[in-house]
């Protein structure tokens, strides 16, 4: 649900279904933005994709399941995998994201939604002004 087709639909809803379809909008919209930032952390851990470098000392292992918390409930998630190669050694670890780790405490997921969204206003303010 993109954010033209739910500023429509608020408009045509009552109050109580309103805040409904806010929520699960953000809910969305949040879980679009961690996949989008586990993307870069394992990115900026591995490289680019489909170019493996030999120096490199962690490579992508696929997905595995896994679970986040979205408005204070837990929503099952395919999570990346990384792995990392133990110096002077052939055997590897697995490595723990660290977005990944953030999205599974429930404390801490809705304090960097409020923390987004405030930086979101406080943009929108300063460009207003310009």
């Amino acid at each position: 649900m993109d954010k033209d087709n739910v500023l429509q639909a608020l408009g045509q809803v009552q109050a109580e279904q309103a805040g409904k379809l806010f929520r699960r909008f953000l809910r969305g919209t949040a879980r679009g933005i961690l996949i989008e930032v586990m993307a870069e952390e394992v990115e900026a851990l591995c490289g680019a994709a489909y170019c493996p470098s030999k120096e490199a000392k962690f490579y992508r292992a696929g997905s595995a399941r896994g679970y986040v918390y979205m408005d204070s409930r837990r929503e099952n998630l395919a999570r990346p995998r990384v792995r990392q190669y133990k110096d002077g050694e052939l055997t590897t670890k697995e490595v723990t994201l660290r977005s990944y780790a953030a999205a599974q405490d429930a404390r801490e997921v809705e304090r960097l939604l409020i923390e987004a969204l405030v930086a979101v206003g406080s943009m929108r303010k300063v460009a207003q002004r310009s």
